[in-house]
């Protein structure tokens, strides 16, 4: 039930980016690109059970190993 609205929220998402890009001849407002993802995200985490937000959270905020 939620991968779909999730998969749509997603292709919004590139939507938006892509116009975004074409505005800004390839190089979009970096401010502009962190809205659309918190926004983005915040749909998507509305979306999910509260385990699934945390399992979220966690993958996005451990650092990148090195």
């Amino acid at each position: 039930e939620q991968e779909p609205q999730i998969r749509a929220l997603y292709t919004e998402d590139a939507q938006q980016r892509f116009q975004l890009m074409r505005e800004a001849q390839g190089r979009p407002d970096p401010a502009k690109l962190a809205d659309l993802e918190r926004t983005t995200m915040g749909k998507v985490a509305r979306l999910l059970t509260p385990a699934q937000r945390k399992a979220l959270l966690d993958t996005r905020t451990k650092a990148p190993a090195q």
